[in-house]
């Protein structure tokens, strides 16, 4: 059982490995495509966005990011992030949490952006041109910015 166990950690280990490094990789691609898009998309669809995100670790978070940037910058673009969760490493207040916590935000987001949206939206200090809707598509009816729609 115990050797199991370990072989089953070792794989878990092996595929995060692999992920990280796949996602490192692909973060550079798309992080020079994503300061470009924004703009064009601005241009080709106006100032009214509804950006749909994908659960998870699979956002891309550089492109999410540049929207919200550019939102925040410019008042007239009214942006509208729909996803089903908001992910971000966790933080912790102790040594403790430090310990139990760092491992795991090591394994889990290296290589992974911060949602630029996360702080604001948590804090319910988001600008008024941008809204963020979480969770199933029936909370997505939503009319506040705050963070609990």
């Amino acid at each position: 059982m115990l050797a199991e166990i370990r072989a089953l950690q070792s794989d878990l280990h092996h595929a995060l490995r692999y992920l990280r490094q796949t996602a490192e990789t692909n973060m550079v691609a798309n992080r020079f495509r994503s300061r470009k898009a924004p703009a064009s998309s601005i241009e080709r669809i106006g100032r009214r966005i509804h950006l749909g995100t994908p659960l998870g670790l699979g956002k891309p978070n550089h492109l999410v990011n540049e929207f919200f940037r550019r939102a925040r910058e410019d008042p007239r673009i009214e942006l509208r992030i729909f996803t089903a969760l908001t992910l971000a490493p966790p933080h912790w207040d102790n040594d403790l949490g430090r310990r139990l916590l760092e491992p795991l935000s090591e394994r889990l987001f290296a290589g992974y952006p911060k949602l630029e949206y996360f702080d604001p939206l948590r804090r319910g200090t988001l600008p008024d041109n941008i809204r963020v809707s979480q969770g199933s598509p029936a909370r997505f009816q939503c009319k506040s910015h705050d963070a609990r729609c």
